[in-house]
């Protein structure tokens, strides 16, 4: 389901702006897509502490064509190395139907 936000493929190796700042012990890395016609993903921020653990992952994915269009926000919040929750939301629009939107809520329990 979250495999769409690979930024880790030869082929996008500088297909992506990287702005890396600190907020309030926060270290915050975004990456912005240069051409959003060759990339899906169009963004995503990565938050860590200050030891650098990751603690919320952003990311936000389009696709279009003829007769398309499809939307994908997801939102991964995790805590000592492990997945706490996830959100995702999706929009898709196909020709003379419909638009269909969904979101999927999930709490990891331990």
């Amino acid at each position: 389901m979250i495999y769409f936000a690979d930024l880790n493929k030869p082929v996008l190796l500088d297909a992506y702006t990287i702005l890396e700042t600190n907020e309030n012990g926060k270290r915050i890395t975004t990456y912005k897509a240069k051409d959003l016609d060759q990339t899906g993903v169009r963004d995503m921020k990565l938050i860590a502490n200050a030891d650098g653990e990751a603690e919320r992952l952003e990311a936000s994915y389009f696709d279009e064509n003829f007769i398309y269009q499809n939307k994908r926000e997801i939102t991964l919040n995790m805590s000592n190395g492990m997945l706490d929750s996830y959100t995702m939301k999706v929009k898709q629009q196909m020709i003379f139907k419909n638009p269909i939107e969904y979101a999927i809520d999930c709490e990891v329990r331990k």
